[in-house]
This record gives structure tokens, C-alpha cells and sequence, in this order.
């Protein structure tokens, strides 16, 4: 689920919410595909814009795959979705 959070003319940000392929197919790239359509489609809505992502400390594949799509950790929130679990926040500007 993909989102526009801010209301502003020329800046937008934009929360992608799920991301989820299943176990079956892993590993041929959908996700990789479904995030590069998304950032694609948000660009030819906004001249300038951002993209935000939470991921939980325990999903280190999960983290690592957005790192490999140049989104950065700008923060941590704790106990964000369970009791002192730790969510790092991504964001990468298009």
C-alpha cells in the first residue's frame, strides 16, 4: 500500500505501508520491480518527493533490501509496533 501523507503543491511524502511477495516466489525480483514501478509512478506526480519506510530490527533481510535500493535510516522508533521493539525508518528522496 502506497500513500501520499502531505498535502503540499510541489513537495510530496509518501509512506509505502506493505510490501509483501510470497514465499513461492521470492528472489525473482517482484518486490524489487513493485518498489521501482512505485517510485516511477510517485515521480510523474510531484516534481520533488520523498519515500518513507518503517522496517522491525528483526527483519534484517528486509532492511537490507531497502538499503539496496539506496533508502537511508534517517531515525529509530521504539516500541513503534510491539512493546520495546526496535523500527528503523527509511526515507529516500526522488
Amino acid at each position: 500500500m502506497i500513500k501520499n501523507t502531505e498535502k503540499h503543491k510541489t513537495h510530496k511524502t509518501w509512506k509505502i505501508n506493505h510490501l509483501a511477495v510470497s514465499e513461492k516466489h521470492r528472489g525473482k525480483g517482484i518486490a524489487m520491480s513493485l518498489v521501482k514501478r512505485a517510485e516511477k509512478e510517485i515521480k510523474s506526480k510531484s516534481k520533488t518527493a520523498k519515500i518513507e519506510v518503517s522496517v522491525a530490527e528483526t527483519e534484517k533481510q528486509i532492511l537490507k533490501f531497502w538499503k539496496k535500493l539506496k533508502y537511508k535510516l534517517e531515525g529509530k522508533l521504539r516500541s513503534h509496533y510491539r512493546h520495546k521493539e526496535l523500527v528503523y525508518v527509511l526515507g529516500k528522496e526522488l
